[in-house]
């Protein structure tokens, strides 16, 4: 996990899990960002990306990243096209949140490709 930190404060985190439990996946990491809603659009969603992906690649295990972003989600989707992941599909009504049904966005990042 990669922390985000202005002075005291924690403003941000980002980590990188296993996409699955089955060993069949084990080459396939999910990443997971989070800035604070007060700091978001300074950048710092960028940072913890970028060391995310430098962080993976230099895991010999790990060949590609999935994201799983819940729509509608602009600056997310933004900071991932940023760091080289692309959309694939859309996974209908299976995300929830504040009581909300969501369709959410599935990207992928092949860190083996050029």
């Amino acid at each position: 996990m990669t922390v985000a930190v202005a002075g005291d404060e924690v403003v941000g985190w980002a980590s990188i899990g296993p996409w699955s439990p089955r060993g069949a996946y084990r080459r396939t990491g999910e990443v997971s960002v989070y800035v604070d809603r007060s700091r978001r659009g300074g950048g710092i969603g960028r940072g913890l990306m970028a060391d995310l992906v430098d962080r993976a690649r230099a895991i010999p295990e790990i060949h590609v990243l999935l994201a799983r972003i819940a729509r509608p989600n602009p600056a997310s989707v933004a900071i991932h096209e940023a760091a080289g992941f692309r959309s694939f599909g859309i996974q209908r009504r299976c995300g929830e949140k504040l009581g909300r049904i969501l369709d959410v966005e599935l990207f992928d990042l092949h860190l083996d490709e050029g």
